[in-house]
């Protein structure tokens, strides 16, 4: 999978605000990050079916992952690897990290192993009116026969139960 700057979205600040308490380095500019990206995608932490491509939405302008090809329902297109922290852990991490987590069991939350580098998966967006959904804590598949160029999405109140940053509203 290649993508680069031109794939994500505009919106993206050139400076990243990292924690510090979970970052030792120094947080990446964009196009370091995109390079970080470049480099996780040919060997990424987690997965993304091969017919997924990273682009921009044509009408919100946010980076998403779209179909290359038809897939039929129930198929696996996204499974998140990460390290587990407890809910007291997730709780304090920044808003920016926190948006990153998933749910995996009543107290149990995976965070992405690295907190600096968004790599393809990090990029699945939410709708109110999703196409995928989960099977088990990780793993997202397709409710419903998906066309080429769709994009993937998921509803983010099936990823977490805590509503610490508030209610989230629906954007399509």
């Amino acid at each position: 999978m290649n993508f680069g700057l031109n794939d994500l979205p505009p919106d993206i600040p050139s400076k990243p605000t990292v924690s510090p308490l979970h970052s030792p380095s120094p947080p990446l500019a964009i196009d370091e990050q995109v390079a970080e990206s470049a480099k996780l995608a040919s060997k990424p932490y987690s997965w993304i079916h091969p017919t997924l491509k990273l682009g921009r939405h044509p009408k919100h302008g946010c980076a998403g992952l779209f179909l290359t090809q038809d897939l039929p329902k129930g198929t696996s297109v996204v499974c998140w690897s990460g390290r587990v922290v407890s809910e007291e852990e997730m709780m304090a991490l920044p808003e920016d990290e926190d948006a990153y987590t998933l749910q995996i069991d009543d107290s149990l939350y995976q965070v992405p192993i690295n907190l600096r580098v968004r790599e393809p998966a990090d990029f699945t967006n939410s709708s109110c009116d999703p196409n995928c959904g989960f099977r088990g804590p990780i793993t997202l598949v397709t409710m419903r026969d998906l066309r080429v160029g769709e994009e993937i999405l998921f509803d983010y109140a099936m990823s977490e139960s805590n509503n610490q940053h508030g209610e989230f509203e629906c954007q399509w």
